[in-house]
């Protein structure tokens, strides 16, 4: 699972920082990619997923982009299949990065951006996580 989301990182992460828009064409392969641990393992624990998807719904509700939405999903599922637990851990990851990189924005470009491109701080959010586990 490792080396398929990392497959995908790089060229999901290259077109949100380029366009602010991850195509949906990468969710799609990513999807199919990693579907055979969704049939192998299953969703793992409901109750963990719920609350995962709540969170980055409350995100979404909260200005974080739709492709943004639908990689976390992705992600999450995976994970919550293989049976990875404390997914709130792994928010706490990808929210930190992202602060991360707004305050390096903001110290060089010395101005606050209207939106930031999420997918690399969710790549790097992912690998931090699964780097503790």
């Amino acid at each position: 699972m490792t080396y398929m989301l990392i497959l995908f990182a790089l060229p999901i992460s290259i077109a949100d920082m380029k366009e602010h828009k991850i195509p949906n064409i990468y969710l799609l392969l990513m999807l199919w990619a990693l579907t055979p641990i969704l049939v192998l393992f299953g969703l793992g624990d409901l109750y963990q997923l719920c609350i995962f998807l709540s969170v980055i719904t409350l995100l979404h509700v909260l200005g974080m982009g739709m492709g943004d939405f639908k990689l976390l999903s992705i992600i999450g599922l995976a994970l919550n299949a293989t049976g990875r637990d404390q997914l709130q851990l792994f928010i706490f990851s990808i929210l930190l990065c992202a602060s991360l990189h707004l305050l390096l924005y903001a110290l060089f470009k010395r101005s606050l951006p209207d939106r930031i491109a999420l997918a690399p701080s969710i790549f790097v959010g992912l690998s931090l996580y699964l780097a503790t586990r």
